[in-house]
């Protein structure tokens, strides 16, 4: 049996790298407008695109993005907090920041997540290891609310400057 052909199984199938398999040639010809054009699609896909990154979203909005920063530094606080004892320290770091996130979004529904965090951080971090698990899962529910609170103000600000972008086009 030729090698391009898998033994055992089903006989006569031809192997991934045959004369049809993945190694084949699109084109037949090995002319200079086919290299030319091989180097063409070889450098596109290949070069660095330029499309808008995520990031750059981010920067219209600098209270949003703080408010986001203070919220992740919540989080990873909370998520290394051992509950071995009480750490006061930590507590006092957590208010401080949830009360910079809450004056950088004036949003009730933020604000009241936060106390929330606030609350429940002031029980964890003030007592040793009673429901330690059961306190960090109710903080990163409200963070978790939070973030999605602030994601969708980030969205209706996008849609109202949609809007009103394809407002000032209609009138001109």
């Amino acid at each position: 049996m030729p090698p391009d052909y898998v033994s055992g199984g089903r006989q006569g199938r031809p192997r991934a790298d045959g004369p049809f398999g993945a190694r084949a040639r699109l084109s037949i010809c090995n002319d200079a407008v086919s290299r030319r054009a091989h180097a063409s699609i070889a450098a596109r896909a290949t070069a660095p695109r330029a499309a808008r990154s995520h990031n750059s979203l981010k920067k219209m909005y600098p209270d949003i993005d703080e408010a986001r920063s203070h919220q992740a530094a919540v989080r990873q606080i909370v998520e290394r907090h051992a509950g071995a004892a009480a750490d006061f320290r930590a507590l006092r770091r957590v208010l401080d920041l949830c009360r910079r996130a809450a004056a950088a979004v004036d949003d009730r529904y933020c604000r009241d997540k936060l106390r929330l965090v606030e609350d429940f951080a002031a029980e964890m971090f003030s007592r040793g290891e009673q429901r330690t698990e059961f306190l960090k899962q109710q903080i990163q529910d409200a963070l978790e609310l939070f973030a999605s609170r602030l994601y969708s103000l980030e969205m209706r600000r996008r849609a109202t400057a949609t809007s009103l972008k394809n407002l000032e086009s209609l009138r001109t």
